[in-house]
């Protein structure tokens, strides 16, 4: 289901409070306009109708695809409270346990798993290859993929850091290893943070599971 609503918004630059349209649910499949929306960010935009300054609002929204059987949830910065987290295990109980479900804090962390998902990438692996480019420049970033290249199937990528530094990634044997792994292991049936540190967490806690066994 897609789901909009008005929400009142106060301008950040000119302190003008108006209502503001907000999509708490957007199904691609369903509405597939909205994709391109959700990827250019417009979908979290608002224009000011008194200065028109353009502010990000990045609100909690599902983004839902149910061909590629796939969902990222943008919850934000704060903490997931009590009613989120109903909210989450309500979603994961009406889907297939092969589902991939990530978490987003921002805008950006859920316009780059959704173009990863779609060129058919595992989105897991290359948020851990970032990790070894985090250690490698000493850049903690954010580092994101460019969008150019993810077209067919890639065999590289471009991350592009802070101050539109740009590092290429090789898809080579470590990035299928990971893959692997993660496949092995079922690791998309858990709500994961589509980042670095997310990645590295459930990483360990694959590994730790096997050393369990």
């Amino acid at each position: 289901m897609t789901l909009p609503s008005r929400v009142d918004v106060i301008c950040p630059h000119c302190s003008q409070q108006q209502a503001a349209t907000v999509w708490s649910s957007v199904n691609v499949s369903i509405n597939p306009r909205l994709k391109s929306e959700v990827l250019s960010g417009d979908l979290f935009r608002m224009k000011c109708r008194n200065c028109d300054s353009l502010t990000m609002i990045e609100y909690p929204c599902l983004y839902h695809d149910a061909v590629l059987q796939f969902a990222i949830w943008m919850i934000g910065r704060g903490e997931i409270d009590a009613k989120m987290q109903t909210a989450l295990q309500s979603f994961r109980g009406g889907v297939p346990s092969w589902y991939t479900l990530r978490l987003a804090r921002r805008w950006r962390e859920l316009a780059e798993t959704v173009m990863l998902v779609d060129a058919g990438l595992n989105d897991m692996a290359v948020q851990f290859l970032k990790l070894q480019v985090i250690e490698e420049t000493g850049d903690s970033g954010p580092w994101f993929v460019a969008s150019h290249g993810l077209g067919g199937d890639p065999k590289a990528l471009t991350l592009i850091g802070p101050g539109n530094r740009g590092v290429r990634v090789e898809l080579l044997e470590g990035y299928h290893r990971l893959v692997q792994l993660l496949t092995d292991a079922h690791s998309n049936a858990v709500w994961t943070f589509a980042n670095p540190d997310g990645a590295a967490d459930l990483v360990c806690s694959i590994a730790e599971l096997r050393q369990e066994r």
